[in-house]
């Protein structure tokens, strides 16, 4: 639905085309593909979209999330997490990229996202900007408004373990995931150097569930009679399962290249 809703706004503006070759039809191209995202709008999902790559829209996203750390009582912190919130924006295939106060739980349908927007217009074509804004950033924020679920079992982000896997690294992983998915299918045009960044991506939230996922094995291992860490580890170990099935239908194949630090890579079968 928010996908034809934008196709059709799409038609009625400056193309992505025009706007990437004249900065002063940026503004109103963006305006029209994401202010049917803001929550007050019939379908909406978020609470505020910023393009940072302007100077000015960058400093009120800041002074937004600072706004929330502040109303959470963590304040103090705002000034050592910044950077990390905005590097994401640098890799070509994550220019656009939700932000939700670690407290949100996946599944809580608050609409309290931020969408931050990198310098999208930096990338080769529309087919990019798409995979990067519908593929990965809409389906991660529809992630964290909806939850997950995998065959019959559904992500409780009430359960503390979980929440903390599911935001850290699960759901980015698994928007990810589709988006490559995406992209090597050729559903989504997009070139060799964006595919490469996408790839390298995806194994880094890899490595970061990787790690999550073995720490509450570990957990249960040590306790295999406590009937909650079997629930998340259940639920983690079909997580993985689905997601590297996706992964290797397209033809691609695992290998542990460091076993320690949860290192993999890709490759063709």
């Amino acid at each position: 639905m928010l996908q034809l809703l934008i196709a059709t706004l799409l038609a009625a503006g400056p193309s992505f085309d025009e706007a990437k070759a004249d900065a002063s039809k940026r503004q109103a191209y963006l305006e029209a593909v994401l202010n049917p995202l803001l929550k007050e709008q019939p379908n909406g999902l978020i609470k505020a979209w910023y393009y940072v790559a302007d100077e000015k829209q960058k400093a009120a996203a800041e002074e937004a999330i600072k706004a929330v750390f502040k109303a959470e009582g963590r304040e103090f912190f705002f000034a050592k997490e910044v950077k990390n919130i905005f590097a994401p924006l640098e890799n070509p295939s994550r220019r656009v990229q939700p932000w939700y106060s670690d407290r949100v739980s996946a599944g809580s349908a608050n609409k309290s996202g931020i969408l931050l927007v990198g310098d999208v217009f930096g990338l080769a074509s529309e087919d990019e900007f798409k995979s990067v804004l519908e593929d990965y950033a809409l389906a991660l924020v529809k992630l964290k408004e909806n939850g997950l679920k995998v065959g019959d079992q559904e992500l409780d982000a009430n359960i503390p373990a979980l929440k903390l896997v599911s935001n850290k690294s699960l759901l980015p992983m698994w928007a990810q995931s589709g988006q490559l998915e995406a992209a090597l299918k050729g559903t989504r045009k997009v070139s060799d150097a964006f595919k490469k960044d996408l790839q390298t991506q995806y194994l880094a939230a890899h490595q970061v569930f990787s790690r999550q996922y073995a720490q509450e094995k570990k957990v249960y291992d040590d306790n295999n009679e406590n009937t909650l860490q079997k629930e998340i580890v259940d639920f983690l170990t079909e997580c993985w399962k689905a997601d590297h099935a996706r992964i290797e239908g397209l033809g691609l194949k695992y290998t542990v290249t460091n076993k320690e630090n949860h290192e993999y890579s890709l490759e063709k079968k």
